[in-house]
């Protein structure tokens, strides 16, 4: 698969995305007549970031993530470096996103029971919040996984 078709894959993606949540809004479904401003949650997207992006930058595997995007074969260490800069991204958000969600349901269950109030979907609804963030980011960041090793695979075929 060649770079120039990721974006199309991506911009596909989210048409079906976007296709399939006003189907489903017009079918009537609560859940999806929601506005789509409640299924942005900042504090939420700031800390998949500030947990992310820090530890991606302090390995000094930043530069080599963006790699993924350029047809850049020239070296088998750029391209291993590559791949091991989406893995590490994939895991760093996968473990963030664990860390959000535990945090998030011990906060919620903490208040609940502190208040003497009953559990609300709204704070449930939140609390999963971050898995739906995880989720959607690893479907970003498994075909960049699978096109590096790909093309890896192709350099050492090269050498054949």
């Amino acid at each position: 698969m060649k770079r120039k078709n990721l974006f199309i894959i991506y911009l596909s993606e989210f048409l079906v995305l976007a296709v399939g949540y006003v189907l489903l809004a017009v079918q009537g479904n609560n859940l999806f007549t929601m506005p789509a401003y409640a299924l942005v949650d900042p504090p939420t997207l700031l800390l998949l970031f500030i947990f992310s992006v820090p530890v991606l930058i302090g390995s000094g595997l930043w530069k080599d993530l963006f790699r993924v995007f350029k047809s850049d074969q020239s070296s088998l260490i750029k391209l291993k470096r590559t791949l091991e800069a989406v893995k590490l991204l994939q895991r760093q958000i996968f473990y963030t996103g664990c860390v959000i969600i535990i945090l998030s349901a011990l906060v919620t269950l903490y208040t609940t029971a502190q208040n003497g109030y009953v559990l609300a979907p709204e704070q449930l609804f939140v609390t999963i919040l971050p898995g739906i963030y995880v989720a959607a980011l690893e479907l970003l960041l498994a075909p960049l996984y699978t096109v590096t090793k790909l093309e890896i695979l192709d350099y050492m075929g090269r050498d054949e």
